[in-house]
């Protein structure tokens, strides 16, 4: 019932919270040379020969998918990274992003999808028949926009197909609006005067209306014209959609990643009402059941995962998460505790009753009397 490794993690300096997802731990661990990958191989070999568990977590970040597999005692088994500039090229991006002017922001789904295949033939299939769970990290405030064929094309996934071949049809856009995208100041105007100004919205939701939050960019697209709102089915983070792929279904957004969005409610971590009223009409139908815990597990992978991969049938998913939030575990911050600005507050991903408080402005003064954009600021720190 629970899939919750009962082992401490050995780049923690203190008692943590048990793991409740294995992927976080990409953003713990410093790049491996050709050296250190030749001897991983070879740690990986004689690991064959043991009966041990193996987690499997995943990074859907802004440049590259990476793949890391760790045993349950900590050690790290493999790690692999494909960078969609230098490996993907036909999509054309710069450090993962498409930039269209006017402030839109965009990554192709198409990429993500082919990144993911690629990542997966070069995990080896004796390695992936042992893990006993996967999840994931990925880049916050994305967002996915599934047909009202979504869910059968999720169901009939054939290892024969690429996931390109058989998903990317059955989205509304190929080039999905992401986190770097503040093209939506009209529309946070518009949430913050149906809700009754900035504070109201940051009372309900953690912040006031953000250009790069979800529910923005929502409103955005349900106010272009062509009825491509009406057509959509559901709407999916990157990280629930990294999740669906997995299971074979949709998935729920979890509500770390979901109190990114201006659409959450805190307090209760239920989809608001009102903000979702005021963001696009049908809204709270589109994005599924109300968030749940980062740690929930959802089911077992897919048969695309075990007829083209070897995962092992009995692979348990677990939620997958924003990259923020996640980036709280990774780094061991406990209560009472400071870390670099990050621009939501999000609930704890391992400890439920916990809140992250965090701070970003616009223009801020750095260490050194430096003064940086907001928006080098943020693409600084992801390309980092």
């Amino acid at each position: 019932s629970s899939i919750q490794a009962n082992y401490a993690s050995p780049f923690s300096r203190r008692n943590l919270p048990p793991f409740s997802t294995p992927s976080f731990l990409t953003l713990c661990l410093p790049p491996l040379s050709f050296i250190q990958r030749e001897d991983l191989r070879e740690q990986v070999h004689q690991f064959r020969m043991a009966d041990a568990e193996v987690f499997l977590g995943l990074d859907l970040s802004t440049q590259s998918v990476s793949s890391l597999a760790i045993s349950s005692d900590g050690k790290v088994l493999h790690r692999e990274t494909v960078n969609f500039d230098s490996e993907l090229p036909a999509y054309g991006t710069t450090s993962g992003m498409t930039v269209k002017g006017d402030s839109v922001v965009t990554s192709p789904a198409g990429m993500w999808l082919e990144g993911l295949d690629l990542l997966f033939s070069r995990i080896d299939k004796d390695l992936l028949a042992k893990v006993r769970a996967i999840s994931a990290s990925a880049q916050q405030h994305g967002s996915v926009y599934w047909k009202r064929t979504g869910e059968e094309s999720l169901r009939a996934l054939d290892p024969s197909k690429s996931l390109k071949e058989s998903i990317l049809g059955a989205l509304l856009f190929e080039d999905c609006p992401i986190w770097a995208d503040s093209s939506t100041e009209t529309q946070c105007a518009q949430l913050e005067q149906a809700m009754g100004g900035p504070q109201a919205v940051a009372d309900a939701t953690g912040s006031r209306a953000y250009a790069r939050f979800t529910g923005n960019q929502i409103a955005k697209i349900a106010q272009q014209p062509g009825a491509k709102w009406e057509a959509c089915a559901r709407v999916a983070l990157v990280s629930s959609f990294l999740s669906s792929l997995l299971l074979g279904s949709y998935a729920p957004i979890d509500f770390s990643d979901g109190s990114g969005m201006n659409l959450m409610d805190l307090r209760s971590k239920k989809w608001h009402p009102e903000a979702c009223a005021a963001t696009a009409p049908g809204l709270p139908e589109k994005l599924g059941p109300d968030p749940v815990a980062p740690s929930t597990v959802l089911g077992t992978v897919c048969k695309y995962w075990t007829g083209k991969y070897g995962v092992g049938a009995g692979c348990k998913v677990v939620c997958c998460s924003g990259d923020n939030p996640n980036s709280i575990v990774g780094i061991g911050l406990l209560p009472g505790e400071v870390c670099p600005p990050s621009p939501l507050p999000p609930p704890h991903p391992c400890v439920d009753s916990l809140l992250v408080r965090c701070v970003c402005l616009a223009r801020r003064e750095v260490l050194g009397g430096q003064t940086e954009t907001d928006r080098d600021r943020d693409r600084d720190r992801d390309r980092d």
